[in-house]
């Protein structure tokens, strides 16, 4: 029996011990015989974290003490983000021998992408915190923000990988594009730079992009920022605009989606 995206999404929900289970293996397997395991991606963050602390902050004239702390957190989200963007294309298209011999919500497979990445993000969150201790670096009650904040990151990318996934599963040279233009995103986000060091064009960009945005409401809490409401309502901006293209892309191609894969 067909069911609306709305059940479909709230069913997928529900049966969280299949997509964590199956988010958890899919950590493992990618790093099965090796010692180290998933701290291998933690690893080769903190080494980015560290040369580009060291390089940039000269560049930008930027005390170290400032500037990688800084980067640290934008570059911990921003690698959860390009990757939930990236493996969302193929959402649907690696769990293609799942959806041909079980039915389960279209949505669990959204859940599932979604939930190995925030255990690969809590797993470099490690590289945040060395950040934090090697500088003497408090925490004051701004820092609470980012439990609603990580909430808000997590269904804005579900919703992203809902959307990518079946746009992707029905035009196969979606991923691809994808992929290249997250490159090309990375430069115009700021994790590398701040807005008062590149001028009044870095003013426009920040406006427009959605993702720096999301980093933000990570970022700045962590930073002892005070909450600031207009990035707060932009973001819920966001999910709202995210959430009606997904329930749409849904809607337009429940009975079609399985035979695309």
């Amino acid at each position: 029996m067909a069911v609306s995206p709305l059940q479909d999404v709230w069913q997928g929900l529900r049966q969280r011990e299949f997509w964590t289970t199956f988010a958890w293996n899919d950590v493992k397997a990618r790093y099965r015989r090796s010692r180290i395991g998933q701290f291998w991606i933690t690893i080769s963050v903190g080494l980015f974290v560290l040369g580009v602390g060291l390089v940039y902050s000269g560049i930008f004239g930027i005390p170290m003490a400032e500037y990688m702390p800084r980067v640290a957190v934008a570059y911990v989200v921003w690698t959860f983000i390009s990757t939930v963007i990236i493996g969302g294309c193929r959402t649907f298209i690696d769990a293609s021998a799942i959806m041909q011999q079980r039915v389960f919500p279209f949505s669990v497979h959204a859940y599932r992408l979604v939930a190995r990445e925030l255990l690969i993000l809590m797993h470099n969150a490690l590289v945040v915190v060395a950040v934090w201790l090697a500088f003497g670096i408090g925490l004051g009650p701004e820092a609470l923000w980012v439990i609603p904040g990580l909430f808000l990151l997590a269904y804005v990318s579900f919703w992203l990988c809902m959307i990518f996934g079946i746009v992707s599963a029905r035009y196969r040279d979606v991923p691809p594009i994808v992929q290249s233009l997250v490159s090309v995103l990375f430069f115009v986000t700021p994790v590398l730079w701040t807005g008062d060091r590149l001028g009044d064009n870095s003013e426009l960009i920040l406006h427009l992009n959605p993702f720096a945005y999301l980093i933000a409401i990570i970022r700045d809490p962590l930073l002892g920022r005070p909450f600031d409401p207009a990035t707060w309502l932009v973001v819920l901006m966001i999910a709202a605009v995210v959430t009606a293209l997904g329930l749409l892309a849904m809607r337009m191609t429940s009975k079609k989606l399985a035979y695309w894969l």
